[in-house]
């Protein structure tokens, strides 16, 4: 028997023991009604139990003996107080001696392409032979430019890891199964304006479904986050809030206390855990030997069998995009994406691998029209030009794990670079046409790396930027970053190394540490 159904058992017994000292001093027809009530709810009992209490004879057998026992108290037979001594008994051996099942875990992901957050917790759970655990990927919906509800998708089949057992969020009740734990990685319930998931799974709807909410970003944070964040839904109204690092946890600390209302210390201390993000566990552990590369892709990527070029990862972000995509710099985004994939039409030494986030488009068809159609050219031609890759897929760890550097939008993705010691560029959206000329020598490069790795002020950070059109800002060129390369990637492994030592448990066992954790809550 489940932990939740053990406890509404303990409670339904207590009303029993309430209408049986109400018999005391009862008589005639009034007695008998009473007896009769009571049978009724004991036969409501037993159906629960058939549904929830497995196996257990002693259980069932004792409910039906207060069944029969209520004739004789009808008929003054025997005494209430013999019934509720009875009851005493029946409850006692459900405190003392009725064995409860399996815990119940439930792992609700609306995008495949971010289920890392959970695949290593869930893999957990999977492995434990006292768990239960159901992997549900649940509908999200787009927003249309009017705000309304659009599109409803459900990514399931075939978007996700083998080593995921999905289970369909139409079969699996929430609100009748109240499992144990329920994880989510979407923070935002009706507050996300280019999607939403169902309603039916509002972190606000899931707080009385479970008897633990636990709310696992979908992303990393930088050191400094957001101060918002600790007013999202999804922290407000979970259980538990699972973070990279101490540092971070800090400040979702003080984020909770100054926007939150009637947040103490304490109860945002007992809140926030920094156990690790499971997004690092995959990163670390997988290698691109163990992805599958289209066939398509592989005589780029594997000409003869083995990886002859290097790879960057061309990464946009929503939030960047939208930045510089309002008003009058409407034009200025997609200009820079012209001009980028037009840069590495002209490099033969290098294999672009352009995956822009899965929800951009969705961002622009939302609130801006136009522009979606004007990207959806820009993609098309780039397809048709069949020179670089072009991935919409939701296996981001697979483009972590080939390529050898990232160039593009602030975002997690470059926080994962930096954990396996991969080079990271940003963009300047702003100089679109202008940063293409290799303005450094190997010699300047490798003095400016070592600036950077000297700068305790950047502490771990593997990041660069993108040098501006004047060479007043940021430390390389588009150009540059591609030109020397293997200078830059000299320095991963000691960045890499001061990186991992800010996050917890950022040695793959993040989700392990995770679940153990919330297993043994009480």
């Amino acid at each position: 028997m489940r932990r939740f159904h053990r406890r509404q058992l303990l409670e339904n017994i207590n009303i029993l023991r309430e209408a049986g000292n109400a018999l005391n001093g009862q008589s005639g027809e009034k007695k008998i009604n009473l007896c009769a009530d009571i049978q009724e709810f004991i036969a409501a009992v037993l159906s629960f139990l058939d549904s929830v209490a497995g196996d257990d004879s002693l259980l069932t057998d004792g409910f039906v003996q207060l069944y029969r026992m209520l004739l004789k108290v009808s008929r003054d037979e025997i005494s209430s107080q013999q019934l509720v001594v009875q009851i005493d008994e029946m409850k006692g051996y459900v405190e003392s001696k009725a064995e409860t099942d399996k815990l119940e875990m439930a792992f609700l992901c609306y995008k495949a392409s971010m289920s890392d957050c959970l695949e290593s917790v869930y893999l957990a759970a999977k492995e434990d032979a006292g768990c239960d655990a159901y992997f549900i990927p649940i509908p999200y919906f787009d927003r249309t430019p009017e705000g309304t509800i659009g599109q409803m998708h459900c990514e399931a089949e075939g978007c996700y890891s083998d080593r995921i057992l999905l289970t369909d969020w139409k079969t699996y009740r929430i609100q009748e199964r109240h499992p144990d734990v329920i994880f989510i990685m979407n923070p935002y319930d009706e507050y996300n304006y280019i999607t939403t998931v169902h309603p039916d799974f509002y972190a606000s709807r899931l707080k009385d479904q479970t008897e633990l909410l636990v709310y696992i970003p979908y992303y990393t944070h930088e050191e400094s986050i957001d101060p918002i964040v600790g007013c999202l839904p999804g922290v407000l109204w979970a259980d538990k809030v699972m973070v990279q690092s101490e540092k971070v946890r800090e400040q979702y600390i003080s984020s909770m206390i100054r926007e939150g209302k009637g947040i103490t210390p304490e109860t945002a201390g007992k809140k926030i855990e920094a156990l690790g993000s499971p997004k690092t566990d995959k990163v670390i552990t997988h290698k691109a030997e163990d992805y599958e590369i289209p066939k398509a892709w592989q005589r780029l990527l594997t000409p003869d069998g083995a990886k002859k070029k290097r790879v960057v990862l061309y990464n946009l972000s929503v939030s960047c995009a939208l930045a510089h995509s309002m008003e009058e710099k409407q034009q200025r985004y997609l200009d820079k994406l012209r001009h980028v994939l037009g840069f590495f039409r002209t490099r033969n030494d290098v294999i672009l691998w352009f995956r822009p986030h899965p929800l951009l488009g969705e961002t622009f068809a939302s609130v801006q029209p136009k522009m979606y159609e004007e990207y959806q050219n820009i993609i098309r031609e780039y397809q048709e030009w069949g020179g670089g890759i072009y991935d919409d897929s939701p296996q981001l760890n697979r483009a972590v794990a080939w390529a050898d550097a990232c160039y593009g939008d602030s975002s997690s993705v470059n926080l994962l670079f930096q954990l396996v010691g991969k080079p990271v560029l940003l963009q300047r959206v702003e100089d679109a046409g202008k940063e293409f000329a290799v303005r450094k020598t190997r010699q300047q490069v490798k003095e400016q790396m070592e600036l950077l790795i000297g700068d305790r002020e950047r502490y771990h950070y593997f990041i660069y930027g993108e040098a501006s059109a004047d060479g007043q800002k940021g430390e390389f060129a588009l150009a540059d970053f591609v030109e020397y390369m293997d200078v830059i990637r000299e320095y991963g492994p000691v960045q890499s190394a001061r990186y991992r030592a800010c996050y917890a448990n950022a040695d793959a066992t993040a989700g392990q540490k995770i679940y153990e954790y919330v297993k043994n809550l009480k």
